[in-house]
């Protein structure tokens, strides 16, 4: 391709006695473009990153566009469902709407049943970059945890970026790159420019793109993935044998990898309840598949994604039945070993064993799970039935 520039347009350039004002080339540029020339020129090179204001209408249909569409076709009530999925993509701090979004989205509504609602082509889960999404998803790097819960949690995060990106990139898998290889792609856009060179606050494009990286993310914590599959397995087996070392590895793996995600982003919540969510998130994710792949486990508590109530299960034959009780806590103490043997003593108590009673558990397991700043410790006791 430069070879290809630097013949049709370079020449051009380097000759002197055929003067050009300007040449405009748009698109995606994997190098940079000034390699195009062998001679020095005023070369302009404008971006995503680009905060210049003159460039905030240039790329698709500004807000005051949509709305003018949207009243001359007398379509105004299905603008509120279009910007719902469609808004938030900006360009130099400006909201703009892809074209391909706005032209067919007018066209649908304008057939539209009265009092129905205009179909969604999510169109994002089918680009190229949705590779490069299913490898960051899949890897799940301890680096860009906090980063992909915060972006799928309607959140902004700070990020610094280069003017170009090499094609390399993507087959390097390195994540700076990958995340640059998304905002280019569209996938993320700049919010706002920082005072340190060359750093933005970023968000997921729009609702459309949120909902793919939400089904990749529960992709990855699903019956349905292999290696999650494996971490349950190992998880019933651990708890049944009260192996509180295989248990603390296990959960410590859990806590650090899972992304919780909110189902109302835009809704703000501390710190504190955010954690304790997310742990019983991914316990919930933990047994629910558990629970789908073997057989012989079931889940006798009522409501599982609780905060106050320990999850209950039993593992075995019906005759040979074993209760588990299990109980966890979000603590400020770092004494994590003496937080979880609380735990576990206050587990027995006469109302959650009588559960797995009548459900024939004759031996029951009670473990206590303490976590602090993403540290777990556990303690478990085995109670013989009389």
């Amino acid at each position: 391709m430069i070879d290809l520039l630097q013949t049709h347009v370079g020449e051009i350039l380097d000759d002197a006695s055929k003067p050009v004002q300007k040449i405009i080339l748009s698109g995606e540029f994997p190098w940079e473009p000034r390699l195009i020339f062998k001679k020095p020129h005023k070369i302009t090179v404008d971006s995503v990153l680009s905060m210049d204001p003159k460039l905030g209408d240039l790329f698709g249909f500004t807000d005051e566009e949509v709305n003018k569409l949207f009243k001359t076709y007398q379509i105004e009530r299905h603008l509120a469902n279009f910007k719902r999925w469609h808004q938030g993509f900006m360009v130099a701090g400006r909201p703009l709407y892809r074209p391909v979004d706005v032209i067919r989205y007018t066209h649908r509504a304008m057939k539209a049943i009265p009092n129905t609602s205009v179909a969604l082509d999510n169109d994002w889960q089918y680009w190229k970059a949705d590779e490069v999404l299913k490898t960051l998803v899949g890897t799940l790097l301890v680096e860009n945890h906090d980063i992909i819960e915060s972006l799928v949690n309607g959140e902004f995060v700070t990020m610094t970026f280069n003017e170009t990106i090499r094609t390399s990139d993507y087959a390097a898998r390195q994540s700076v790159e990958l995340w640059q290889w998304l905002l280019h792609k569209g996938y993320l856009t700049i919010h706002s420019k920082t005072d340190q060179h060359n750093t933005y606050r970023v968000a997921l494009s729009n609702a459309l793109v949120r909902e793919v990286f939400v089904e990749r993310l529960k992709a990855r914590f699903s019956p349905d993935y292999p290696a999650f599959v494996n971490d349950a397995k190992a998880f019933v087996e651990a708890a049944t044998k009260g192996n509180t070392t295989l248990l603390t590895l296990l959960l410590n793996k859990l806590f650090r990898d899972f992304i919780f995600i909110k189902e109302e982003p835009e809704k703000r919540q501390t710190y504190t309840q955010t954690q304790e969510r997310r742990y019983w998130a991914s316990l919930e994710a933990l047994i629910q598949t558990a629970a789908k792949q073997i057989p012989t486990f079931r889940i006798i508590t009522d409501d599982i994604y609780n905060l106050t109530d320990p999850i209950v299960v039993t593992v075995g034959h019906p005759t040979e039945r074993l209760g588990i009780i299990l109980n966890l806590q979000n603590t400020d103490t770092d004494d994590l070993e003496s937080t979880s043997q609380t735990l576990t003593t206050a587990l027995k108590t006469d109302p959650l064993r009588e559960k797995l009673n009548q459900h024939r558990a004759f031996n029951h397991i009670l473990i206590g799970v303490a976590v602090h700043e993403n540290s777990v410790a556990v303690c478990s006791e085995k109670i013989a039935q009389p």
